[in-house]
């Protein structure tokens, strides 16, 4: 089943819900209970190939993420 990302109308709550058919099963907000809600476009993540490595000495300073809120240590 895919997973889809909302947002409710009434609380402005961000959700994901798996559905079965998105345009005909009705999604309710877990935060008011509401059934006003929109689907939202979502972009979605492709990790690496199984066995896949990343070589660091190939990144090396080109680090250029900018947000200085990741995870990857050099923000």
């Amino acid at each position: 089943m895919p997973i889809y990302e909302y947002q409710c109308q009434v609380c402005e709550q961000q959700f994901e819900e798996m559905v079965r058919h998105a345009e005909s099963e009705e999604v309710h907000c877990p935060r008011c209970g509401t059934d006003e809600v929109s689907r939202l476009f979502s972009l979605f993540g492709v990790g690496p190939a199984t066995g896949a490595t990343v070589d660091s000495a190939a990144v090396g300073d080109s680090h250029s993420c900018g947000c200085g809120g990741c995870t990857c240590g050099r923000a």
